[in-house]
C-alpha cells in the first residue's frame, strides 16, 4: 500500500457496518478471547440490520448450534486418530500462545486482570437491542449448552419479530 501505515480498524471491504461502530466485533472477540464460533455470532448479530438480514441473524443460529455440537466433545470420537492428534496439537499451541488460557470464562479474565469489555458495555455502545444483547451476552457471558439453546431462542424471537416472512 505504497508504503504507508493504514489502521486496519479504519479500514474497511465491502462495507462500512463495522467503521461506525464504538467497538468492532474484531475488537471485542479478540480482547475477550473468544472462540469461531462466539466471534462469528457476536459479528452476525451486530451486523443483522444493516447488512444481511434474515440470513445474518439465521448464521448466527447456525454458529450457537455448532457451539452446541463442540460442546458435547463425542465429536472428536469421529476422527481419524492422525486427525485427533493434529487437533490435540493445535489446541495445545492455540492454549499456550494465549497464555494458557484456553475456555477461561470473562470473570475469570477480569479476576486476573486480564483485557476485558464485558458484553453489556459492547451492546450499549453500538446501540444493540435487547434480544440482540442478550444473545450476545449468553453466547460469550456464559456459553454452556443451556445458555446457547437461550440465545438461539433469542434469534429466532429477532427473525420472527424483524424478519416475517424473509426467512428462508
Amino acid at each position: 500500500m505504497d508504503g504507508e501505515e493504514v489502521d486496519a480498524l479504519s479500514e474497511q471491504r465491502g462495507g462500512n457496518h463495522y467503521k461506525s461502530l464504538k467497538i468492532q466485533p474484531i475488537e471485542f472477540c479478540e480482547i475477550n478471547g473468544l472462540t469461531a464460533c462466539q466471534s462469528s455470532i457476536v459479528r452476525y448479530m451486530t451486523r443483522h440490520t444493516v447488512k444481511g438480514g434474515v440470513v445474518d441473524v439465521e448464521k448466527a443460529i447456525h454458529y450457537a448450534s455448532l457451539m452446541l455440537r463442540m460442546a458435547g466433545a463425542d465429536w472428536i470420537l469421529d476422527l481419524p486418530m492422525t486427525k485427533k492428534s493434529l487437533l490435540q496439537q493445535y489446541a495445545l499451541k492455540w492454549a499456550m500462545s494465549r497464555g494458557g488460557c484456553l475456555g477461561t470464562s470473562i470473570l475469570e479474565r477480569a479476576k486476573n486482570k486480564m483485557p476485558v469489555y464485558f458484553s453489556s458495555v459492547y451492546s450499549a455502545a453500538n446501540r444493540l437491542n435487547i434480544l440482540e444483547a442478550k444473545a450476545i451476552r449468553l453466547i460469550c457471558d456464559d456459553p454452556s449448552p443451556s445458555r446457547v439453546a437461550e440465545a438461539i431462542e433469542a434469534m429466532k424471537e429477532i427473525i420472527a419479530r424483524d424478519y416475517a416472512g424473509a426467512a428462508a
